[in-house]
């Protein structure tokens, strides 16, 4: 398998705390405090379930409402 690549050994990090990784390290923490900024503003898994349900009702509502004043008209075209 000549196509098979090897990753060099990971750097050890420098004594003082200074140097790529703690760098990159330094990059995702921003990154993540990014992300959970917009994390606010996303709906939870029970605020869908709510309104699921609710469109659901409204829904049922909306039919019954037609069907009876699909039925009036049919009665009233009948007599």
């Amino acid at each position: 398998m000549s196509d098979v690549r090897t990753l060099p050994p990971p750097e050890s990090p420098p004594p003082n705390g200074n140097g790529p990784s703690s760098s990159r390290l330094a990059a995702v923490e921003v990154r993540l405090a990014a992300l959970e900024a917009h994390f606010e503003h996303v709906a939870t898994k029970a605020d869908l379930e709510k309104a699921k349900s609710d469109l659901i009702k409204w829904m049922m509502g909306a039919i019954a409402v037609s069907t009876m004043a699909l039925t009036a008209a049919v009665i009233r075209s009948m007599v």
